[in-house]
């Protein structure tokens, strides 16, 4: 659908009232400057593409929003940040909040209440439980980093709280959804989902128990039930039906990420190792005799954590796992074999 020059997709906004209305915040190329960077419009459905809101080379949109009582209001947040061998660059004056009236024709940034220190990564949240209220999550120095709640629609905020997203760093999570039913509550991505109930004044764990997969990047809140709740991780799709008391996993979509992989020498079916993303290091075979195929039980994880990279010794020839486990199953008494 275009902007093939983005490369970082930070959110996607579609118009409720007019589906062919689409807004795209594309944070732009990591390891250079340039690109497609900032907020792009198309009324076509995706055929052609405007650039409603360009700051500069180096600074994208991450996060935008509509106001639930008028879509003609937008809110969007910039983030200047550049990638080197050495660093991330995470933050820089070019970063902040702006504000449309006029469905993104144009722009005005708020400033009033904001940080005048340089910002980072900013996540943003309305409420069509109160219109009024925006709330931003926001990267910057100690003094001025932190949760942000505005009361007329961002024409000036508050500091509410110190807390933004941790574990490695807020450029890793810094987003944040507000509850359609109940204006003071709002939850923020982080290794373990934080939730506010006082608007930002206090935030603790969701309660999320050992069950659940850590490192939240995503969260859908049913609008007709508030407990009901949609958590993206890094181990996939999660769904909870009592505000995240208990949680179900949906084991069977394929949306591992694997860093590397590696093949063996095995015959007559070949092993794969790879090293995937927070989910271990994994050992399968890459077919075998069963005829269901290639099952869930055929993979074994002999490492936890990032996999990253894994290889097996190309001159040891090994077994077939599936060998390995047939032997096994049938009670062979060769130790060779165990």
């Amino acid at each position: 659908m275009g902007l093939n020059k983005s490369e970082h997709i930070g959110k996607i906004l579609i118009d409720p009232r007019n589906s062919n209305v689409v807004f795209v915040a594309a944070e732009g190329p990591l390891w250079a400057p340039g690109g497609e960077r900032g907020l792009y419009r198309t009324t076509d459905g995706g055929k052609t593409w405007q650039a409603v809101l360009q700051i500069d080379e180096n600074t994208g949109v991450t996060d935008i929003e509509f106001d639930p009582s008028n879509p003609d209001v937008l809110y969007a947040a910039a983030y200047q940040r550049r990638r080197q061998t050495w660093s991330l660059l995470a933050g820089g004056p070019q970063s902040g909040i702006y504000k449309s009236l006029d469905n993104g024709a144009t722009w005005k940034k708020l400033t009033t209440g904001l940080p005048k220190a340089d910002l980072g990564k900013i996540g943003l949240a309305v409420t069509p439980a109160n219109p009024q209220l925006v709330y931003a999550t926001i990267e910057s120095d100690d003094k001025n980093k932190g949760f942000y709640r505005s009361t007329n629609k961002g024409e000036s905020w508050e500091k509410r709280s110190n807390y933004i997203s941790g574990g490695t760093g807020p450029h890793y999570y810094q987003e944040i959804e507000a509850s359609p039913q109940h204006p003071d509550l709002i939850y923020q991505m982080d290794v373990f989902f934080q939730v506010t109930r006082d608007g930002g004044k206090s935030f603790d764990n969701l309660g999320t128990g050992r069950e659940k997969h850590s490192d939240n990047h995503a969260l859908w809140i049913d609008p007709d039930n508030g407990k009901h709740l949609l958590a993206g991780t890094d181990a996939g799709l999660y769904e909870t039906f009592d505000e995240g008391t208990t949680w179900r996993h949906f084991p069977n979509l394929p949306v591992s990420q694997f860093y590397k992989i590696s093949l063996d020498n095995a015959v007559p079916f070949y092993n794969i190792v790879a090293g995937a993303q927070d989910l271990g290091t994994l050992i399968g075979p890459s077919r075998t005799r069963n005829v269901e195929g290639v099952r869930n039980q055929d993979w074994y994880v002999p490492l936890g954590a990032d996999g990253y990279d894994a290889a097996f010794d190309p001159k040891i020839r090994t077994r077939s796992i599936w060998k390995y486990r047939e032997d096994r199953y049938i009670g062979s008494t060769d130790k060779r074999k165990r």
